[in-house]
Protein backbone atom coordinates (compact mmCIF):
# COMPACT_ATOMS: atom_id res chain seq x y z
CA UNK A 1 0.00 0.00 0.00
CA UNK A 2 2.84 2.37 0.90
CA UNK A 3 4.46 1.81 -2.51
CA UNK A 4 1.20 2.57 -4.33
CA UNK A 5 0.86 5.90 -2.48
CA UNK A 6 4.46 6.88 -3.28
CA UNK A 7 4.06 5.95 -6.92
CA UNK A 8 0.86 7.99 -7.15
CA UNK A 9 2.57 11.05 -5.67
CA UNK A 10 5.54 10.78 -8.01
CA UNK A 11 3.34 10.25 -11.07
CA UNK A 12 2.02 13.79 -10.69
CA UNK A 13 5.44 15.24 -9.90
CA UNK A 14 7.01 13.55 -12.91
CA UNK A 15 4.42 14.99 -15.27
CA UNK A 16 5.84 18.43 -14.42
CA UNK A 17 9.44 17.27 -14.70
CA UNK A 18 9.38 15.10 -17.81
CA UNK A 19 9.17 17.90 -20.34
CA UNK A 20 12.97 17.88 -20.04
CA UNK A 21 13.15 14.13 -20.72
CA UNK A 22 12.47 11.79 -23.58
CA UNK A 23 14.00 14.22 -26.12
CA UNK A 24 16.62 13.47 -28.71
CA UNK A 25 20.27 14.41 -28.89
CA UNK A 26 20.89 17.87 -30.29
CA UNK A 27 22.13 16.56 -33.62
CA UNK A 28 19.00 14.49 -34.14
CA UNK A 29 16.83 17.33 -32.92
CA UNK A 30 18.45 19.71 -35.43
CA UNK A 31 17.98 17.24 -38.27
CA UNK A 32 14.30 16.63 -37.54
CA UNK A 33 13.63 20.35 -37.06
CA UNK A 34 15.15 21.05 -40.47
CA UNK A 35 13.05 18.33 -42.10
CA UNK A 36 9.85 19.50 -40.42
CA UNK A 37 10.53 23.13 -41.35
CA UNK A 38 10.90 22.47 -45.08
CA UNK A 39 7.85 24.22 -46.64
CA UNK A 40 5.71 22.56 -49.27
CA UNK A 41 5.37 24.91 -52.23
CA UNK A 42 1.77 25.75 -53.14
CA UNK A 43 0.69 27.05 -56.55
CA UNK A 44 -0.64 30.63 -56.45
CA UNK A 45 -4.20 31.29 -57.64
CA UNK A 46 -4.10 32.50 -61.31
CA UNK A 47 -4.96 36.14 -62.00
CA UNK A 48 -8.26 36.34 -64.05
CA UNK A 49 -6.84 39.26 -66.08
CA UNK A 50 -3.96 37.13 -67.22
CA UNK A 51 -6.29 34.34 -68.25
CA UNK A 52 -8.22 36.74 -70.50
CA UNK A 53 -5.10 38.15 -72.18
CA UNK A 54 -3.84 36.94 -75.58
CA UNK A 55 -1.22 34.25 -75.11
CA UNK A 56 2.29 35.32 -75.98
CA UNK A 57 4.50 33.19 -78.17
CA UNK A 58 7.46 32.17 -76.12
CA UNK A 59 10.87 31.89 -77.77
CA UNK A 60 12.26 28.45 -78.25
CA UNK A 61 13.83 27.27 -75.05
CA UNK A 62 17.36 26.04 -75.13
CA UNK A 63 17.75 22.35 -74.70
CA UNK A 64 17.86 21.57 -70.99
CA UNK A 65 21.20 20.49 -69.60
CA UNK A 66 20.89 17.36 -67.58
CA UNK A 67 22.21 17.85 -64.08
CA UNK A 68 23.12 15.24 -61.56
CA UNK A 69 20.48 15.01 -58.80
CA UNK A 70 21.53 16.48 -55.48
CA UNK A 71 22.35 13.90 -52.84
CA UNK A 72 19.58 13.24 -50.34
CA UNK A 73 21.25 12.63 -46.98
CA UNK A 74 17.93 11.85 -45.31
CA UNK A 75 17.72 8.70 -47.46
CA UNK A 76 21.02 7.34 -46.20
CA UNK A 77 20.40 4.34 -43.96
CA UNK A 78 20.13 4.51 -40.21
CA UNK A 79 20.98 1.74 -37.80
CA UNK A 80 18.42 -0.69 -36.37
CA UNK A 81 15.67 0.90 -34.29
CA UNK A 82 15.27 -0.04 -30.64
CA UNK A 83 12.27 -2.07 -29.49
CA UNK A 84 10.56 -0.92 -26.28
CA UNK A 85 8.30 -3.22 -24.31
CA UNK A 86 6.61 -3.48 -20.90
CA UNK A 87 6.14 -7.03 -19.68
CA UNK A 88 3.32 -7.72 -17.20
CA UNK A 89 4.19 -7.87 -13.50
CA UNK A 90 3.24 -11.20 -11.94
CA UNK A 91 3.14 -10.27 -8.27
CA UNK A 92 0.66 -7.95 -6.63
CA UNK A 93 3.51 -6.01 -5.04
CA UNK A 94 4.96 -4.96 -8.42
CA UNK A 95 1.75 -4.19 -10.29
CA UNK A 96 1.74 -0.59 -9.10
CA UNK A 97 5.29 -0.11 -10.42
CA UNK A 98 4.27 -1.66 -13.74
CA UNK A 99 1.24 0.61 -14.12
CA UNK A 100 3.35 3.62 -13.13
CA UNK A 101 6.07 2.71 -15.68
CA UNK A 102 3.54 2.13 -18.46
CA UNK A 103 1.48 5.25 -17.78
CA UNK A 104 4.56 7.46 -17.73
CA UNK A 105 6.25 5.46 -20.53
CA UNK A 106 9.56 5.67 -18.69
CA UNK A 107 11.46 3.70 -21.35
CA UNK A 108 10.87 6.49 -23.88
CA UNK A 109 11.90 9.14 -21.36
CA UNK A 110 15.48 7.91 -21.16
CA UNK A 111 16.81 10.89 -23.10
CA UNK A 112 20.28 9.66 -23.97
CA UNK A 113 19.23 6.06 -24.62
CA UNK A 114 16.46 7.22 -26.97
CA UNK A 115 18.92 9.55 -28.74
CA UNK A 116 21.14 6.56 -29.62
CA UNK A 117 18.33 4.77 -31.46
CA UNK A 118 19.33 4.23 -35.09
CA UNK A 119 22.65 6.06 -34.68
CA UNK A 120 24.84 2.95 -34.48
CA UNK A 121 25.08 0.02 -36.87
CA UNK A 122 24.20 -2.74 -34.43
CA UNK A 123 23.86 -6.27 -35.82
CA UNK A 124 20.15 -6.24 -34.92
CA UNK A 125 17.54 -4.36 -32.88
CA UNK A 126 18.25 -3.77 -29.20
CA UNK A 127 15.24 -4.64 -27.02
CA UNK A 128 14.71 -2.31 -24.05
CA UNK A 129 12.34 -3.97 -21.60
CA UNK A 130 10.69 -3.29 -18.25
CA UNK A 131 9.84 -6.45 -16.33
CA UNK A 132 9.51 -8.04 -12.90
CA UNK A 133 12.83 -9.65 -11.93
CA UNK A 134 12.53 -10.74 -8.27
CA UNK A 135 15.50 -8.43 -7.61
CA UNK A 136 16.29 -4.70 -7.46
CA UNK A 137 18.31 -4.51 -10.64
CA UNK A 138 18.85 -3.44 -14.24
CA UNK A 139 20.95 -5.62 -16.55
CA UNK A 140 21.90 -6.69 -20.07
CA UNK A 141 21.21 -10.18 -21.47
CA UNK A 142 23.73 -10.84 -24.30
CA UNK A 143 22.04 -13.96 -25.66
CA UNK A 144 18.75 -12.11 -26.18
CA UNK A 145 20.14 -8.64 -26.94
CA UNK A 146 17.94 -7.21 -24.20
CA UNK A 147 18.46 -4.41 -21.72
CA UNK A 148 16.10 -4.97 -18.80
CA UNK A 149 14.82 -2.46 -16.24
CA UNK A 150 13.28 -4.24 -13.26
CA UNK A 151 10.05 -2.91 -11.76
CA UNK A 152 11.71 -3.59 -8.41
CA UNK A 153 14.35 -0.96 -9.28
CA UNK A 154 11.67 1.57 -10.24
CA UNK A 155 9.92 0.93 -6.93
CA UNK A 156 13.19 1.21 -5.00
CA UNK A 157 14.16 4.51 -6.64
CA UNK A 158 10.72 5.95 -5.85
CA UNK A 159 11.12 5.08 -2.17
CA UNK A 160 14.77 6.18 -1.99
CA UNK A 161 14.00 9.50 -3.68
CA UNK A 162 11.18 10.23 -1.24
CA UNK A 163 13.49 9.34 1.64
CA UNK A 164 16.37 11.54 0.42
CA UNK A 165 14.13 14.54 -0.28
CA UNK A 166 12.08 14.56 2.91
CA UNK A 167 13.20 17.01 5.59
CA UNK A 168 13.26 16.52 9.37
CA UNK A 169 9.74 17.92 9.66
CA UNK A 170 8.43 15.25 7.29
CA UNK A 171 7.91 17.60 4.32
CA UNK A 172 8.64 15.85 1.02
CA UNK A 173 9.92 17.59 -2.10
CA UNK A 174 8.06 15.51 -4.67
CA UNK A 175 9.57 17.34 -7.65
CA UNK A 176 13.13 16.59 -6.53
CA UNK A 177 12.20 12.99 -5.78
CA UNK A 178 10.81 12.70 -9.31
CA UNK A 179 13.98 14.17 -10.78
CA UNK A 180 16.02 11.71 -8.74
CA UNK A 181 14.06 8.79 -10.16
CA UNK A 182 14.41 9.96 -13.74
CA UNK A 183 18.11 10.93 -13.49
CA UNK A 184 19.02 7.54 -12.07
CA UNK A 185 17.00 5.62 -14.63
CA UNK A 186 18.79 7.51 -17.39
CA UNK A 187 22.24 6.76 -15.95
CA UNK A 188 21.53 3.10 -15.12
CA UNK A 189 20.03 2.27 -18.49
CA UNK A 190 22.89 4.04 -20.29
CA UNK A 191 25.27 1.89 -18.24
CA UNK A 192 23.46 -1.26 -19.41
CA UNK A 193 23.27 -0.03 -23.00
CA UNK A 194 27.05 0.44 -22.71
CA UNK A 195 27.37 -3.28 -21.96
CA UNK A 196 25.20 -3.98 -25.01
CA UNK A 197 27.40 -1.84 -27.27
CA UNK A 198 30.60 -3.49 -26.02
CA UNK A 199 29.06 -6.89 -26.73
CA UNK A 200 27.27 -6.27 -30.03
CA UNK A 201 29.89 -4.01 -31.64
CA UNK A 202 32.77 -6.06 -30.19
CA UNK A 203 34.39 -2.90 -28.81
CA UNK A 204 37.86 -3.01 -27.33
CA UNK A 205 37.78 -2.20 -23.61
CA UNK A 206 40.99 -2.01 -21.63
CA UNK A 207 40.39 -2.22 -17.90
CA UNK A 208 37.24 -3.30 -16.13
CA UNK A 209 34.14 -3.17 -18.29
CA UNK A 210 31.98 -1.94 -15.39
CA UNK A 211 34.17 1.14 -14.98
CA UNK A 212 34.28 1.69 -18.74
CA UNK A 213 30.49 1.72 -19.15
CA UNK A 214 30.15 4.02 -16.11
CA UNK A 215 32.44 6.38 -18.02
CA UNK A 216 30.38 5.98 -21.19
CA UNK A 217 27.13 6.72 -19.33
CA UNK A 218 28.67 9.87 -17.83
CA UNK A 219 30.13 10.93 -21.19
CA UNK A 220 26.77 10.57 -22.95
CA UNK A 221 24.92 12.48 -20.22
CA UNK A 222 27.47 15.28 -20.60
CA UNK A 223 27.57 15.40 -24.39
CA UNK A 224 24.22 14.17 -25.78
CA UNK A 225 22.44 17.45 -25.35
CA UNK A 226 18.70 17.59 -24.92
CA UNK A 227 17.66 20.98 -26.34
CA UNK A 228 15.39 21.63 -23.34
CA UNK A 229 18.06 21.12 -20.65
CA UNK A 230 20.56 23.61 -19.29
CA UNK A 231 24.07 22.83 -18.06
CA UNK A 232 22.70 23.14 -14.54
CA UNK A 233 20.15 20.41 -15.32
CA UNK A 234 22.93 18.17 -16.61
CA UNK A 235 25.00 18.72 -13.46
CA UNK A 236 21.99 18.01 -11.24
CA UNK A 237 21.21 14.79 -13.13
CA UNK A 238 24.74 13.49 -12.62
CA UNK A 239 24.82 14.63 -9.00
CA UNK A 240 21.63 12.66 -8.34
CA UNK A 241 23.09 9.59 -10.05
CA UNK A 242 26.09 9.97 -7.76
CA UNK A 243 23.87 10.18 -4.69
CA UNK A 244 22.53 6.73 -5.55
CA UNK A 245 26.06 5.32 -5.24
CA UNK A 246 26.53 6.96 -1.84
CA UNK A 247 23.13 5.75 -0.63
CA UNK A 248 24.09 2.17 -1.47
CA UNK A 249 27.45 1.92 0.28
CA UNK A 250 28.01 -0.59 3.06
CA UNK A 251 27.49 0.93 6.51
CA UNK A 252 29.02 -2.15 8.13
CA UNK A 253 32.24 -1.83 6.16
CA UNK A 254 33.61 -3.97 3.39
CA UNK A 255 34.72 -7.58 3.22
CA UNK A 256 36.40 -9.76 0.63
CA UNK A 257 33.19 -10.12 -1.40
CA UNK A 258 33.01 -6.34 -1.88
CA UNK A 259 36.66 -5.98 -2.87
CA UNK A 260 36.46 -8.96 -5.24
CA UNK A 261 33.30 -7.69 -6.98
CA UNK A 262 33.31 -6.63 -10.63
CA UNK A 263 31.97 -3.16 -9.75
CA UNK A 264 34.05 -0.49 -8.05
CA UNK A 265 32.89 0.42 -4.55
CA UNK A 266 30.02 2.91 -4.36
CA UNK A 267 32.25 5.67 -3.02
CA UNK A 268 34.72 5.17 -5.87
CA UNK A 269 31.98 5.28 -8.50
CA UNK A 270 30.68 8.50 -6.94
CA UNK A 271 34.05 10.28 -7.01
CA UNK A 272 34.78 9.04 -10.55
CA UNK A 273 31.48 10.54 -11.69
CA UNK A 274 32.13 13.85 -9.90
CA UNK A 275 35.62 13.98 -11.45
CA UNK A 276 34.22 13.64 -14.97
CA UNK A 277 31.55 16.26 -14.30
CA UNK A 278 34.02 18.81 -12.89
CA UNK A 279 36.67 18.04 -15.51
CA UNK A 280 34.22 18.59 -18.40
CA UNK A 281 34.15 22.33 -17.61
CA UNK A 282 36.13 23.27 -14.45
CA UNK A 283 35.06 26.92 -14.52
CA UNK A 284 31.38 26.16 -14.84
CA UNK A 285 31.33 23.22 -12.41
CA UNK A 286 33.74 24.61 -9.81
CA UNK A 287 31.14 24.18 -7.09
CA UNK A 288 31.63 20.41 -7.32
CA UNK A 289 35.00 21.05 -5.64
CA UNK A 290 34.14 24.01 -3.40
CA UNK A 291 31.13 22.16 -1.96
CA UNK A 292 33.35 19.27 -0.89
CA UNK A 293 31.89 16.71 -3.29
CA UNK A 294 35.30 16.22 -4.92
CA UNK A 295 38.65 16.51 -3.05
CA UNK A 296 41.05 19.08 -4.50
CA UNK A 297 43.80 16.46 -4.76
CA UNK A 298 41.67 14.48 -7.23
CA UNK A 299 40.22 17.55 -8.96
CA UNK A 300 43.66 18.65 -10.22
CA UNK A 301 43.79 15.72 -12.65
CA UNK A 302 40.11 15.70 -13.62
CA UNK A 303 40.20 18.07 -16.64
CA UNK A 304 42.72 15.84 -18.43
CA UNK A 305 40.98 12.67 -17.24
CA UNK A 306 37.54 13.81 -18.39
CA UNK A 307 38.78 14.92 -21.82
CA UNK A 308 40.75 11.73 -22.34
CA UNK A 309 37.75 9.51 -21.50
CA UNK A 310 35.40 11.52 -23.70
CA UNK A 311 37.87 11.48 -26.61
CA UNK A 312 38.47 7.75 -26.23
CA UNK A 313 34.77 6.86 -26.26
CA UNK A 314 34.12 9.19 -29.20
CA UNK A 315 36.86 7.55 -31.25
CA UNK A 316 35.58 4.12 -30.27
CA UNK A 317 31.98 4.77 -31.34
CA UNK A 318 32.36 7.00 -34.42
CA UNK A 319 33.44 4.15 -36.79
CA UNK A 320 30.16 2.40 -35.92
CA UNK A 321 27.90 5.34 -36.78
CA UNK A 322 25.20 4.61 -39.35
CA UNK A 323 25.69 6.43 -42.71
CA UNK A 324 22.84 8.83 -41.94
CA UNK A 325 24.67 10.22 -38.90
CA UNK A 326 28.25 10.29 -40.14
CA UNK A 327 29.80 13.75 -39.87
CA UNK A 328 33.21 15.26 -40.48
CA UNK A 329 35.27 16.40 -37.49
CA UNK A 330 34.44 20.03 -38.32
CA UNK A 331 30.71 19.29 -38.51
CA UNK A 332 30.80 17.34 -35.25
CA UNK A 333 32.65 20.18 -33.52
CA UNK A 334 30.07 22.69 -34.77
CA UNK A 335 27.16 20.51 -33.61
CA UNK A 336 28.75 20.23 -30.18
CA UNK A 337 29.32 24.01 -30.01
CA UNK A 338 25.69 24.64 -31.00
CA UNK A 339 24.54 22.22 -28.31
CA UNK A 340 26.55 23.98 -25.62
CA UNK A 341 25.28 27.37 -26.77
CA UNK A 342 21.69 26.18 -26.57
CA UNK A 343 22.22 24.72 -23.11
CA UNK A 344 23.58 28.04 -21.90
CA UNK A 345 20.55 29.82 -23.36
CA UNK A 346 18.41 27.53 -21.18
CA UNK A 347 20.16 28.68 -18.01
CA UNK A 348 17.68 30.33 -15.66
CA UNK A 349 17.81 34.13 -15.64
CA UNK A 350 19.04 35.71 -12.35
CA UNK A 351 15.92 37.85 -12.15
CA UNK A 352 12.17 37.27 -12.01
CA UNK A 353 10.61 37.00 -15.46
Amino acid sequence: MKSKVLVGILLFALMTVCIIAGGLGFMLWQQRQATAAAPVAQAAEPDPALLAAEPEVEPEAAEPVEEEPAPEPELRPAGPAFVYEYLPAHSKAMRAAEVFSRDLDVLRRLTEVNALEGVLMLPGPLRVLAAECDAINAYYVPERREVVLCYEMVNYLVELGMQLYTDEQGNSDNTQAARFLLANLRFMMLHEVGHALVDQLELNVTGREEDAVDQLATTLMLTLADPNESESDVANNLDMAGRFFLANTSEAGYGLAHYAGEHSLGEQRYFNLMCMLYGADPGRYLRVVTSGRLPESRALRCPDESKRITRSWSRTLVPHFAPRYQRSEEQAAQIHADALARRRQNTAAPYRQ
